[in-house]
């Protein structure tokens, strides 16, 4: 009878783990509560969302003083529940932070500051206050990941710092008859004209391909350049009409390229990856644009009237100050004289303050990242602060659509 017990005993526990095991498995989210009492009582909720092979966690601190801290984080936490297992604490200066020590390895989150209202990115705070008693003590966090690193190797006349380059991250740069591909292996330019072009009002990243049309001497072209940004490499889309240099660009939806050209009155889809290019609106059939992704009808005069390009509603964030605003996906960066801030889409109303530069021009966000022209120079704004990528004399006088950023 003992031994029955047990038996039964042990299949009960088995399909028990089973059972776990497969709810884990299929698991794609979870929303829950939970508190960790320090100094301070903290009540975190943990929203979980499967993303791709990884586990994407977003996380609203909230402080029994009402202070808000959010973060989030990619990490391998196999669908875990309350992955934060300590608060690091830490005041000085009227400025008090806070560090999430996750489980399972997890290491720890980039710390975030609060001072009169105004959370401030790590990197933020730092330049206001010393934080090396505090940062001491978080052992496993890279807060400093590029030192006093500095190879700088030229091409076509651009300085640019290999060691400040991330694995997956190219930089573009258009020089009037070429484009300069650049990343932290290798470099080169790659032709698209044979006269010199002073703006580049054509040129953008589709895709995985940075497309530019082939010019001449003549005032229209029938053929795109693709240039391949995961390999360096470029093919062409030849056509079977000619587009103006007057068109311009509405805009990019779906991998595909929509350019109107006002001197045929004609708008054109094309399409990278097949190499196809079709006529999408004309003097008989709509054109078309896209607003937060859906798709529009709208008469190619109204295209011709005026430069016509693709938006995304901004109607949420309308009760936030800004000058210019950067839409992501989860993830938002504002502009505000000069100052920038990140926000969470669902939260819009937490900002964290990330740094200043009134001279910052040409910006463009990736992720989180901001890449800005400054003067001459291009630098880039991450979790680890501003690091100078490239210079090139030239960027002085010609700002317009001048760089792009592709990360692989």
């Amino acid at each position: 009878m003992l031994k029955k017990a047990i038996t039964f005993s042990f299949i009960m526990l088995l399909m028990l783990l089973l059972y776990q095991v497969g709810v884990n498995y299929i698991k794609i989210n979870h929303s829950i509560t939970y508190t960790i009492k320090k100094d301070h009582v903290y009540t975190i909720k943990e929203d979980y969302q499967k993303n791709d092979d990884l586990d994407h966690y977003f996380l609203k601190i909230t402080r029994n003083d009402d202070k808000v801290f959010l973060f989030d984080i990619d990490n391998v936490f196999n669908k875990q529940e309350e992955i934060v297992s300590d608060i690091l604490e830490y005041s000085k200066d009227d400025f008090e932070c806070i560090t999430l020590i996750y489980k399972s390895k997890g290491g720890y989150s980039e710390p975030l500051c609060s001072k009169d209202g105004v959370v401030y990115s790590y990197q933020a705070a730092k330049d206001l206050v010393d934080l090396s008693e505090y940062t001491s003590k978080i052992k496993k966090f890279e807060l400093d990941k590029f030192g006093d690193k500095s190879k700088i190797e030229v091409t076509n006349n651009i300085n640019y710092n290999v060691d400040y380059f991330e694995d997956n991250e190219v930089l573009v740069m258009y020089d009037y008859k070429v484009v300069n591909y650049i990343d932290k292996k290798f470099s080169r330019s790659m032709s698209f004209s044979n006269v010199d072009n002073y703006k580049n009002t054509l040129g953008t990243i589709v895709g995985k391909y940075y497309m530019m049309p082939r010019f001449s001497t003549s005032t229209s072209f029938n053929t795109y350049i693709k240039f391949n940004l995961e390999e360096g490499i470029k093919n062409e889309i030849h056509m079977t009409y000619r587009i103006s240099k007057q068109a311009y660009i509405n805009g990019v939806h779906d991998k595909k390229l929509y350019v109107f050209d006002p001197i045929e009155n004609k708008q054109y889809e094309i399409d990278p990856y097949t190499d196809e290019a079709k006529i999408v609106g004309d003097e008989n059939n709509d054109g078309i644009i896209y607003v937060n992704g859906k798709k529009k009808s709208i008469s190619v005069y109204d295209l011709q009237k005026e430069q016509v390009k693709f938006s995304e509603d901004e109607e949420r964030f309308k009760n936030i100050d800004y000058d210019r605003i950067y839409i992501g996906e989860m993830k938002t960066i504002y502009q505000k004289d000069g100052s920038f801030y990140k926000i969470y889409n669902d939260y819009p109303e937490y900002p964290i303050y990330l740094f200043t530069d009134k001279d910052a021009e040409r910006v463009i966000v990736r992720n989180e990242n901001v890449y800005y022209l400054k003067d001459d120079s291009i630098y880039r704004y991450d979790k680890y602060g501003n690091v100078l990528l490239a210079q090139k004399n030239e960027l002085k006088y010609n700002k317009d659509n001048t760089f792009d950023i592709y990360l692989k």
